[in-house]
């Protein structure tokens, strides 16, 4: 679209509202050209790490897929540490990167390796803001199994699919005897999500990444929730409410009569 209606950068254009709602350029007004003004070039590169960009069959995007890109790092971190991820408060965008910038972080697994007598030494950084952060990287390692799912950032698993995923399972790494078609039988789950939890699960980096989470810094992997059904002292107990036996009520004292006609 951009080459058949010869847009360029710096161009004045015509916008009107397609469908009295988004705006639409229906074209430059070539007339009001300065000779300043440059073609749109897509970029070929990334432009953090240099790696040659990607372009997925029907998609617009271009991305890049070098895992190691410093860009993408970063980012991986602050999506982890984020509020709907594993919500470690007190370790926002700003720390992620000045920690990044300055050597102390480097990957996900360092967010729990992290040097706090380094940390001590810059500004901003005192003992009550230190030992705040310590407790939130602790308290992150309990974070129910949806809430890790989500924080891992893999592709176009959003909230809602993480606790789909969480509740198909014992433990994170089940995941990985997942088929793309078995992964397609749950719900909300088509071939892009499936396809993208199978290319995550079957990375051998990401899984020593979280066989380190784990094994060495005491990340929860497992589904607690579902360890918790059954085996209390009320198991195989079972209760019946007032109105499975309507003809008891007349039984029942007055007031509570009362109360029922004054609720239903």
């Amino acid at each position: 679209m951009i080459r058949e209606k010869d847009l360029m950068i710096g161009d004045t254009v015509l916008v009107e509202r397609a469908g009295d709602v988004i705006p639409y350029i229906v074209k430059p007004l070539a007339e009001l050209r300065t000779g300043t003004e440059t073609k749109i070039e897509f970029p070929e590169e990334c432009p953090v790490c240099s790696s040659r960009l990607f372009k997925e069959e029907g998609e617009a995007a271009w991305r890049c897929v070098n895992i190691e890109c410093p860009a993408q790092v970063v980012e991986r971190m602050i999506h982890y540490v984020s509020k709907d991820a594993l919500d470690i408060k007190g370790f926002g965008e700003a720390n992620i990167k000045k920690f990044y910038d300055l050597g102390l972080l480097k990957d996900i697994p360092g967010i729990y390796k992290l040097d706090f007598e380094a940390i001590s030494k810059l500004e901003g950084f005192g003992a009550k803001s230190i030992e705040k952060l310590k407790e939130a990287i602790q308290q992150s390692k309990q974070q129910p199994l949806h809430r890790l799912i989500f924080a891992l950032g893999i592709r176009f698993v959003g909230e809602t699919t993480a606790k789909v995923l969480a509740q198909k399972v014992h433990h994170l790494l089940d995941l990985k005897k997942f088929s793309q078609e078995e992964l397609q039988t749950l719900e909300d789950i088509g071939p892009k999500v499936a396809g993208s939890i199978v290319h995550f699960f079957s990375s051998e980096d990401n899984i020593k990444m979280l066989q380190e989470l784990e094994n060495e810094l005491g990340i929860t992997m497992t589904n607690n929730s579902k360890q918790m059904h059954g085996g209390g002292e009320l198991d195989g107990v079972t209760f019946l409410l007032p109105e499975h036996f309507p003809h008891l009520k007349e039984a029942r004292p007055k007031k509570w009569q009362k109360r029922e006609e004054e609720k239903y």
